[in-house]
């Protein structure tokens, strides 16, 4: 990676999400150590809630490093479930695409969108970046140019 390049990270919300995971977490273990201890059925309870409490451990540690991190030979799109790689030879640029909330009628999200060619096909595809989302396009607007200096940097 050169000299410069920045992971390209939402740090409030992910630290929002981070310390709601937290919260549950600790919440899970509270009622699994403190429910009714003199049950018969306290063990089970403590094992269920335990892996409840790991489960969102995991979550918060997953969601520290949701982002796009670019490495020497490409860019990662971590998002919270997935985690796309893409060569720096692929990419051709990104822009800015609106998520028009139809089925629940909430406010349009903005999201990063990098389009790419893959060798030998040349289907051109693209990559929504929802982990830099934002309600305010000037705000995806400037995720997607920090996109695009990192593309034109690396393919110079």
């Amino acid at each position: 990676m050169k000299r410069g390049v920045r992971v390209l990270r939402s740090r409030k919300w992910n630290l929002v999400a981070v310390l709601a995971l937290l919260g549950f977490a600790v919440l899970c273990g509270a009622l699994g150590i403190f429910e009714d201890p003199g049950a018969a059925d306290h063990d089970t309870g403590l094992v269920i809630w335990g892996a409840g409490a790991l489960l969102c451990l995991a979550g918060a540690v997953r969601v520290s490093m949701v982002g796009v991190i670019p490495t020497a030979t490409g860019l990662k799109v971590r998002e919270l479930l997935s985690t796309t790689y893409l060569p720096w030879e692929w990419l051709s640029h990104a822009d800015v695409r609106a998520n028009h909330q139809r089925m629940t009628s909430g406010p349009t999200l903005y999201n990063p969108t990098i389009h790419y060619v893959v060798p030998p096909q040349r289907d051109r595809l693209t990559v929504t970046v929802t982990a830099l989302g934002a309600y305010r396009r000037g705000v995806a607007q400037a995720w997607a140019n920090d996109l695009n200096a990192m593309i034109r940097q690396h393919k110079g």
